[in-house]
């Protein structure tokens, strides 16, 4: 029974996880063609979706349970512009 419901989680991730992946390879600076999920599926949209709300550093709109991420982002007093 967990043999079966392991391949399930991998055959069929959780949007969430998705979303959350591609999150935390944003932050991680991986590029966006780093997406694992084939190009026609809510899988992979969903992972983008999560790769660029951390490339740009937003708030997630999953949380983060178990993923290792520090998104901090600057306080407004520590903006430069040059």
């Amino acid at each position: 029974m967990i043999l079966v419901l392991l391949k399930l989680n991998i055959e069929y991730p959780d949007l969430e996880e998705c979303y959350v992946d591609g999150y935390a390879c944003a932050l991680a600076d991986l590029e966006e063609d780093a997406n694992p999920y084939q190009a026609d599926t809510v899988e992979f949209q969903y992972w983008l979706d999560g790769w660029w709300a951390g490339a740009y550093n937003e708030k997630p709109l999953f949380t983060l349970n178990g993923a290792n991420i520090e998104n901090e982002q600057p306080k407004p007093d520590e903006h430069h512009i040059v």
